[in-house]
């Protein structure tokens, strides 16, 4: 029996010497590398530390020294300068389960799947953290507990408060972060949320249920200066793959938002009530308000604007929309429509715009609309001392002091541009198409689904008035007639409108008839055909047929009715016309003759402004060179 009570004193004492022994060799570099080689040669892990200390001021902790620990063939999942592992009598049931866990100047990853470690306490001091999409330096804080698993880095129910010196999300850096709240079976109230951001500061309050769905309660961007090297579309598409999320309150203050082809200066901006989802939004009882002092998006600036809509289930209620843009001013307010994505205006004024089209301006109203635009109604529609250009040099045009007014108009129809319905009136104080000068010209037009109607349309030519009326079909064909009546205008006020010169002169008076097709993406010269009688003031007539654009012949009468003799306009010194086109020439001047066979005296003409040749018909062989007034470099609209 004493034998017995010996060896098992002696086995005690031997086990106390080894414990002994071993907890002076773990607080060795000698130690610590031989515990690390034998962890890391018979597991999955990747263990290593310099030192372990011990202190029996504090008995229940164990202090590692620049530890590094991840799975094997991974990088490492920590590494810190300090660990301070605390235990507990729970160690005798649960090894893994520790009371406290404290980790000091280090970095954290959390890429990999959590360990099985669990603490009662999980602190960090001075860490950086690493996560997809998510970088963290100089973190501090806590969870409490802390029992991770798959999906849930920081567990189902915990306490977590964090501060961050430095902290980068999706591209977006922020400095002196703070972040506190609870998680909950899944779901997430954070309480406090803060950061000060891109020179301005961050607030929020947010939560999310255990389906994933965010509300943030409120989040207040104040003074912000962002510069983002990515379009605007592409600076917004991560709110496109964001969760569900719905903004109760946001708000904007004084922020300068810019990035390549726009900005944001000065934008105070307040939304309400908003549910973001997979790219479409909704609401029952939204707002929204913005105005900031410019905000540019491509070739478009606007000073000033200032917006407050109401955001409905099926509908945005445009309260008030002004800016001002082109050195002028627009101000609008209507509703849109969610389930036929129709707009419609209840009032748009335009007042004191300079605008230039843009040369793909055609272009751009043939293309279709907007996927969120399938309709554009305008109820009433005003402008004044409006100037209009058109720098395009095949028909270049301007409009100078444009006033008009609309009623009922339709826009846009099934995704298309158009003028599809209402009237509307257009008067300015003066105009040049394609260098020809006129003044006070004005239209009149009512339109419909099956056609276009120019009810009146005047202006004044020199010292008389161009008066028009026309119809235009609105099926693809855009099938169009148009009457022209000009008293004493200048006969050549046609020319740079693509008539041919004609051989008369000075004012007089004319009646033109067209018809041709307007088709998108088709030639209309082709398509046109008309007659042309003209009277100068001697009496001398003139008419003149157009077919297929061209101009096949003219008969030229004096006063007494006679049909005049035509001959070859005079050939310029160093040319010869083409014996074979003589007999087809038009008359470029004329040699009346009156019943008795007495010849009429033409009036003289002044050296170097002889009457230009009149056109010959396609297919014509003739050599002789264009007068001045028909140079081949002018524009035509026919």
């Amino acid at each position: 029996m004493r034998f017995i009570k010996k060896c098992i004193v002696t086995m005690l004492v031997a086990i106390l010497v080894v414990l002994v022994a071993l907890y002076f060799l773990l607080q060795t570099r000698w130690g610590a590398g031989f515990t690390s080689n034998l962890i890391t040669e018979n597991s999955r892990w990747h263990l290593t530390f310099d030192k372990l200390e011990h202190h029996w001021a504090a008995p229940s902790h164990l202090v590692f020294q620049n530890l590094s620990i991840g799975y094997k063939d991974q990088p490492a999942m920590l590494s810190a300068t300090r660990v301070d592992v605390g235990l507990s009598s729970r160690q005798l049931t649960v090894p893994r389960y520790v009371d406290s866990l404290l980790l000091e100047d280090g970095t954290l990853n959390l890429n990999a799947a959590p360990p099985s470690l669990r603490a009662n306490t999980l602190r960090l001091k001075n860490m950086t953290i690493n996560q997809p999409n998510l970088n963290a330096r100089q973190v501090s804080g806590g969870v409490s507990p802390w029992l991770p698993e798959a999906g849930y880095v920081l567990g189902r129910a915990a306490q977590i408060q964090f501060s961050a010196g430095e902290l980068t999300w999706d591209g977006v850096t922020g400095r002196n972060a703070l972040l506190q709240g609870s998680i909950n079976n899944g779901e997430i109230d954070l309480s406090t949320i803060g950061a000060d951001l891109a020179r301005g500061t961050l607030t929020a309050r947010a939560r999310r249920d255990s389906q994933g769905h965010w509300w943030i309660q409120n989040l207040r961007l104040n003074e912000v200066r962002l510069q983002s090297d990515k379009p605007l579309t592409d600076f917004l598409a991560p709110v496109a793959t964001l969760p569900e999320l719905t903004l109760e309150r946001l708000d904007i203050v004084d922020a300068r938002l810019e990035g390549p082809g726009w900005a944001f200066n000065d934008l105070d901006l307040s939304l309400r009530n908003l549910t973001l989802e997979k790219g479409a939004w909704r609401s029952d009882d939204g707002t929204l308000s913005l105005n900031a002092s410019e905000i540019i998006w491509g070739n478009v600036q606007l000073n000033d604007p200032i917006l407050d809509a109401d955001l409905k289930a099926q509908s945005i209620a445009l309260r008030k929309l002004s800016t001002r843009w082109e050195r002028g001013m627009v101000r609008a307010s209507g509703e849109w429509q969610r389930n036929t994505n129709t707009l419609t205006l209840n009032d748009l004024a335009l007042v004191g715009l300079e605008y230039t089209l843009p040369q793909d301006w055609k272009a751009m109203w043939l293309a279709p609309t907007p996927d969120w635009i399938s309709n554009v109604m305008v109820q009433n529609m005003t402008a004044s001392r409006n100037l209009l250009i058109d720098i395009d040099p095949t028909f270049p045009f301007q409009l100078t002091s444009l006033d008009a007014s609309g009623q009922q108009l339709q826009l846009a129809r099934d995704g298309q541009w158009g003028l599809w319905s209402g009237t509307l009136n257009l008067a300015a104080a003066a105009a040049t198409f394609n260098r020809t000068d006129v003044r006070r010209p004005s239209l009149k037009l009512d339109a419909s689904p099956e056609n276009i109607r120019i009810n009146d349309m005047s202006m004044f030519a020199g010292e008389g008035m161009l008066e028009a009326t026309g119809e235009m079909s609105q099926q693809p064909q855009r099938a169009f007639t148009l009457n022209i009546t000009g008293r004493n205008v200048p006969l050549d006020t046609l020319n740079n409108w693509g008539w041919p010169p004609l051989t008369l002169q000075g004012n007089g008076g004319m009646q033109l008839t067209l018809k041709g097709n307007l088709a998108a993406n088709q030639p209309l010269k082709p398509t046109v055909s008309g007659q042309l009688r003209a009277t100068d003031s001697q009496g001398h007539a003139l008419n003149q047929t157009m077919v297929g654009g061209s101009v096949n012949g003219a008969d030229a009468t004096d006063p007494q009715g006679n049909t005049a003799t035509t001959q070859q306009p005079p050939v310029h010194e160093g040319t010869s016309p083409d014996n074979s086109a003589t007999a087809q020439q038009p008359p470029a001047q004329e040699d009346n003759t009156d019943d008795n066979g007495a010849t009429v005296q033409q009036p003289p003409v002044e050296e170097d402004n002889a009457a230009p040749a009149q056109q010959a018909p396609e297919g014509q062989d003739n050599t002789e060179p264009p007068s001045p007034e028909q140079s081949s470099s002018a524009p035509e609209l026919i």
